[in-house]
């Protein structure tokens, strides 16, 4: 009878250890599931195995992974219209172990994106100075003829989600300006070196011409201009410097 009692018991607690679930799951988490343009967000892997190696499809202009590649910060902006799914966007991460080539687990969320631009606010971020740094501003012309820039910092900050806030800005007198002013270090830090990112959009429709810009970093002004030609579908920037702010590619077509 004591043996009956006995295997039954382990029969039991073998049926428990298999049903229960892991304490500690592989997962991917956002930090937000909905955001508005310009603001960041970060995806991560929690609880990843041993060995882990992470490969992402980040549906976003704006993008970057931490050092280990189990982060991702992505800036969205819908008014980019490469991506046509406004507002609702799909996140996914696939993880490999070691050298393997088939997939260890595949993982996805979803994130909406309000047509409303992200303005921190002072009570849950602070501004750093971006002295002794620069920045490299990559144009996207869009299709219904205006114009955006991508920034990144040359000097790596110590948060995954700190950002640069320029001032938006449309064609004031016929000048494209901007003052870049600093970078937005969140409350709640992601823990990563990695360069700042940002988006700068100028709100405004640029038809055949010529058009100065003037951007404003670390107290120096930067001038130049942008020429427009072939119906709105060929673009020349005439930017002469080389360290400070920098514009790369000059031509878009």
């Amino acid at each position: 009878m004591k043996r009956i009692s006995l295997f039954v018991t382990v029969i039991f607690l073998s049926i428990l250890c298999c049903c229960r679930k892991p304490t500690h799951e592989t997962a991917l988490v956002l930090s937000e599931t909905e955001v508005s343009n310009g603001q960041p967000l970060i995806a991560k892997v929690i609880n990843a195995p041993a060995g882990a190696r992470f490969v992402w499809d980040l549906p976003a202009p704006v993008k970057q992974l931490s050092p280990d590649s189990s982060k991702a910060e992505l800036i969205f902006d819908d008014f980019i219209d490469d991506y046509p799914d406004y507002g609702n966007h799909e996140i996914h991460v696939t993880i490999y172990l070691n050298a393997d080539t088939q997939p260890y687990a595949s993982y996805s969320a979803k994130v909406k994106v309000k047509p409303v631009d992200f303005k921190p606010t002072s009570s849950t971020s602070i501004v750093k100075p971006m002295t002794g740094d620069q920045l490299t501003l990559t144009p996207v012309f869009l299709r219904d003829s205006t114009l955006s820039f991508i920034e990144k910092t040359a000097n790596s900050y110590n948060c995954l989600n700190a950002f640069i806030t320029c001032n938006d800005s449309s064609v004031i007198n016929g000048i494209i300006k901007t003052s870049c002013n600093g970078i937005v270090l969140p409350d709640v830090c992601e823990p990563a070196n990695v360069q700042a990112l940002g988006i700068w959009n100028t709100n405004a429709y640029y038809m055949d011409g010529t058009y100065p810009i003037e951007i404003t970093f670390n107290s120096q002004v930067y001038r130049g201009s942008m020429t427009v030609t072939q119906n709105g579908h060929h673009q020349v920037f005439s930017w002469p410097y080389t360290t400070g702010v920098i514009i790369e590619p000059k031509v878009i077509q």
